[in-house]
């Protein structure tokens, strides 16, 4: 589906007044419930940018489970028509409720999300590109069999062609008129139907090279699936251990704190305790 830029579609959403990712999830529901644009179109429409969309990621950003990145926020704002000179009161307000719940670069919760993102993300492509092997080894097949079908048609005409000339051989046979011209005939029957079957014998070529680098390809992605999620993993509990040892330090941090301000109370009431005594009597 092609959405024309139109920015009175959306000329009365107003994103500065979002108060919370749930706001702001409302209105990024109204941009593409306008521009009519299906979950499905929106992650054809973000495969050739660098970073693509995954359904499962959409659904998350819709439902407001959490805020979207800026790429994945200019993604969807340009596929559902919104013109790029508007852009910049989406990105001001995706920035402000950034900042409002705390810095998501550090947030263990948003290094998850990520995480699963992209997981989801190869499983998405992984489950594509399967799905592409499959629709190729079954043109292939049945091309195939078509080919096999036009070249029994072929070797038939051929036998026919045989017949008429063996036919003509004979001692003493009348070729007549009508013989001629049936020659003739299946000569450019024949003729048409070698062309033919050279022509799929190509394509049946091409089908059969593009579902090996199709097979290739899955093997590619399963690879890196695999290679990605255990990367990632190990990051993930990087930064479990990052954050646990981060809180311990902050508990500790707060009881040398509470410690400190004791005996700073302690020492205050010492020193008003001594000022009394060395009063003048």
């Amino acid at each position: 589906m092609v959405v024309s830029p139109s920015s009175g579609l959306f000329g009365d959403l107003v994103p500065e007044q979002a108060n919370s990712v749930a706001d702001f999830a409302g209105l990024l529901r109204q941009v593409r419930s306008r521009s009519g644009m299906t979950y499905d179109e929106l992650a054809k429409s973000s495969s050739n940018r660098p970073k693509s969309l995954a359904k499962s990621t959409m659904t998350d950003l819709f439902n407001g489970t959490r805020l979207p990145r800026e790429h994945q926020l200019v993604t969807i704002l340009l596929a559902c028509g919104l013109p790029s000179e508007a852009l910049g009161p989406w990105q001001r307000a995706r920035a402000r409720l950034e900042t409002s719940t705390g810095p998501q670069e550090l947030d263990l919760v948003v290094v998850r999300n990520d995480f699963d993102d992209f997981s989801r993300d190869l499983g998405d492509r992984l489950a594509e590109a399967r799905q592409e092997v499959s629709d190729l080894r079954r043109r292939e097949q049945d091309l195939a069999a078509r080919l096999a079908r036009e070249e029994t048609k072929c070797r038939q005409l051929e036998a026919d062609l045989e017949r008429l000339r063996a036919g003509r051989a004979v001692a003493g046979a009348v070729v007549s008129p009508g013989d001629v011209q049936r020659e003739q005939d299946l000569r450019v029957l024949h003729g048409r139907e070698r062309a033919h079957i050279e022509n799929m014998r190509v394509e049946l070529a091409e089908i059969n090279q593009a579902r090996r680098q199709a097979e290739e390809q899955v093997e590619l992605v399963a690879a890196e699936s695999k290679d990605s999620r255990h990367q990632l993993g190990r990051v993930v509990d990087f930064m479990e251990l990052h954050f646990t040892r981060a809180e311990y330090e902050r508990r500790e941090r707060e009881k040398l704190e509470s410690r400190l301000e004791e005996a700073q109370r302690r020492i205050a009431q010492l020193q008003r305790v001594l000022a009394m005594y060395q009063e003048p009597l």
